[in-house]
């Protein structure tokens, strides 16, 4: 999360596509 200052969308839409794809693989 050191890239959340710097672009937080970004970061935040990388957490939620990790989430998703834990989602579908689990």
């Amino acid at each position: 999360r050191q890239l959340a200052s710097a672009s937080p969308s970004l970061s935040f839409l990388s957490e939620v596509s990790k989430e998703i794809v834990a989602c579908w693989r689990g």
